[in-house]
Order: structure tokens, then C-alpha cells, then sequence
């Protein structure tokens, strides 16, 4: 009686095939891509923030410089107030745009931020 004996199976497959890695970075390309863009979101917000912050300081220093000297807050410059903030009011900056940089400036009691591009 002969026994068949089945050769044993040899797998001709060697690797992924295009559509699968195209498949492949096209997933990992979408998914960078909201990465990315969620990481931008939040630091603008967060730079948005921080102006907002600066604001905030410079009409409590406003307020402070006012209360102290006794003059009313519409009289108050740059010079009155920076006493009152921590590294002066030069050291407030605002980047919340992409390029310029902007610092603030008290005039007449009244908030004003300056461009300055660098």
C-alpha cells in the first residue's frame, strides 16, 4: 500500500501589498493631521489667555496707582503705573497673532497694546 504524503505548504507571500501600506499612511497621515491641529488650537488659546492676563494686570495696576496717588484713573500713564507691575510694563507681552509681538502701553488711563515687529 503507498502512503500519499502531502508536501508541506510553502508561503509565497512576502510581505504587505501596496493598497495595504498606502491604506496605512493615509490613516496615520489623517490621524497626524488632527493631531496637529488640536496642538495649535491650544496654544493659541493659551496665548490668547495670557493677553487676556496682561490686560487684567495692567487695570488692577491702574486701579492700584490710582487709589494710591489719589488721581483718577484717566490721569495715569506708563510711568505711574509700572511701579505696580512686577519687571514693569515692558515686561507684559502679547504673541497672540503668529508674528508681531506686542507690548502695552497706558495713556489717559486707557490700555493700548503697541506692535512691534520683529
Amino acid at each position: 500500500m503507498k502512503i500519499n504524503r502531502r508536501q508541506p505548504l510553502i508561503c509565497t507571500d512576502n510581505g504587505f501589498t501596496l493598497v495595504e501600506l498606502m491604506v496605512t499612511v493615509l490613516i496615520l497621515g489623517i490621524l497626524v493631521t488632527t493631531a496637529v491641529s488640536l496642538f495649535n488650537t491650544s496654544i493659541q488659546k493659551a496665548n490668547r489667555t495670557a493677553c487676556d492676563k496682561n490686560v487684567e494686570t495692567i487695570s488692577l495696576a491702574i486701579a492700584r496707582a490710582a487709589l494710591i496717588s489719589g488721581q483718577s484713573a484717566g490721569s495715569l500713564n506708563d510711568t505711574d503705573i509700572d511701579p505696580y507691575i512686577t519687571g514693569g510694563l515692558a515686561s507684559l507681552k502679547c504673541s497672540a497673532k503668529p508674528n508681531p509681538v506686542s507690548t502695552y502701553h497706558v495713556v489717559g488711563g486707557v490700555i493700548t497694546p503697541a506692535h512691534n515687529h520683529q
